[in-house]
């Protein structure tokens, strides 16, 4: 029982926890001396973001350093979804993953049989934590994650079934709306899946899981889960009422998702046309900056740019400007098929070649949302001449030719859902009005 200076915590996925200053009382099991040795190895190459074990108490209980901050519980706050969780969740698993690896190779000294709670799985690559969630996960004051806890369900097994289980909870590869998450979006779950495997990938031993290993590794973890909550039901854990059904529904509706989910993500692409000086730059930059507060991650790609890579003579000057249009194209193509959310292309964009320099590259299935800056030359000539950072386009001759170039062809069909004339419409005022006929939502999920 707890002691009369104990705190009793909430969250995790375990019961009778509690705190005594600086340090948590957990009840313990056969495995905990094995669980200990582990978390001691992990700390001494480098994973500080797990408690550290600190032995027993009276009572016979673990005792492990506390990790101040906060444990989500279901739904969970709109923070858990932040990409940058996703991605702090994928490394974090690589490096423990890769920690792990001497951990089972070492030999074994005397009384130092391992126990674990569940049996290892095979094939047995690494050490898994096997409850990766945001049950398990502890944040700051400002939604960051600083730290897991609870790995008593730790067990050798395969990678791709411990990152199947972190993608089901973080993704959240799920059919529910119930997480806190928002809707089901199968699009969406695609970008993630791919984010979280491409943190793992960059991490720990750079090895590569895919969106497609993810899901044939969940579906048999989700029937597991499911097997085990109905036999500790029937066996009197009466809190677990209905989880064996719950992880049975995720089972099929995965089943009937897998194909999709696997497919390589398209990022949502958003065309910003206009002559120069009409804010294309501007309104491109805050369109990236609002997908960023609806929890998206964007990416913005000017053509201006790309040409600029072109040494002396510039693009224009040495017949390459259609060149870097081609070499605009390839580039927004491919970050369209990276975890990106949201690529913003920047033009200009007026002729049918450069129009086809873009949409000829773009993957299958894109579907581009353009947005026209349909500004007066006498307001792109004023902010041309007063910015000091701009060459040839402060000429008003030349300023003037390429604005009626721009004329004559937007009039020949660019083009455009939405069209905008900055001289009367501030920045906020068009990315405001993009951001409702996108449809993104503040808030992680969009």
């Amino acid at each position: 029982m707890s002691m009369p200076d104990d705190e009793v915590l909430t969250g995790g996925n375990s019961s009778a926890v509690s705190r005594r200053g600086c340090a948590v009382h957990r009840r313990a099991g056969p495995w905990t001396p094995t669980v200990h040795r582990l978390l001691e190895h992990l700390h001494s190459r480098g994973t500080t973001f797990l408690p550290r074990p600190l032995g027993f108490d009276e009572q016979g209980r673990e005792v492990l350093t506390h990790l101040p901050g906060t444990v989500p519980s279901y739904p969970v706050p709109a923070h858990v979804w932040a990409p940058a969780v996703l991605a702090t969740v994928g490394r974090w698993l690589a490096e423990v993953h890769a920690a792990s690896r001497d951990f089972l190779a070492r030999p074994a000294g005397a009384g130092e049989e391992l126990v674990w709670q569940q049996p290892a799985r095979e094939p047995v690559e690494v050490v898994c934590l096997n409850d990766v969630a945001p049950y398990n996960a502890v944040f700051d004051d400002d939604g960051g994650l600083t730290g897991w806890i609870d790995v008593d369900t730790a067990a050798p097994g395969p990678r791709a079934r411990d990152l199947a289980h972190a993608a089901h909870r973080f993704v959240p590869l799920s059919g529910v709306d119930g997480h806190g998450s928002g809707a089901p979006d199968l699009a969406r779950q695609r970008r993630r899946l791919a984010a979280l495997c491409q943190a793992y990938a960059t991490a720990g031993d750079e090895v590569v899981i895919t969106p497609a290993d993810v899901l044939a590794a969940l579906e048999p973890r989700l029937e597991a889960l499911a097997d085990d909550a109905a036999a500790r039901h029937a066996g009197g854990a009466a809190h677990l009422e209905g989880h064996a059904e719950h992880y049975r529904t995720e089972a099929a509706w995965l089943a009937s998702h897998a194909e999709e989910l696997a497919e390589p993500p398209v990022a949502q692409l958003v065309v910003v046309n206009g002559p120069i000086a009409s804010g294309k730059s501007t309104t491109a930059a805050a369109l990236a900056a609002a997908a960023a507060t609806c929890g998206r991650t964007a990416a913005v790609v000017d053509v201006d740019d790309v040409a600029e890579a072109v040494t002396a003579p510039g693009a224009g000057a040495s017949g390459l400007w259609l060149s870097a249009h081609h070499a605009h194209g390839s580039l927004v193509a491919r970050w369209l098929r990276t975890p990106l959310d949201v690529v913003v292309a920047v033009g200009p964009f007026h002729s049918p070649t450069e129009r086809a320099a873009l949409v000829d590259a773009l993957p299958p299935g894109t579907a581009a949302h353009w947005v026209l800056l349909d500004t007066p030359v006498e307001t792109t000539l004023e902010r041309a001449q007063a910015d000091a950072t701009r060459g040839i386009s402060r000429e008003e001759a030349f300023h003037r030719e390429r604005h009626e170039r721009y004329r004559r062809l937007v009039a020949d069909g660019s083009p455009a859902a939405q069209v905008f004339d900055t001289s009367t419409a501030s920045t906020g005022e068009v990315v405001a009005a993009v951001v409702r006929a996108l449809g993104w939502r503040a808030g992680p999920n969009g």
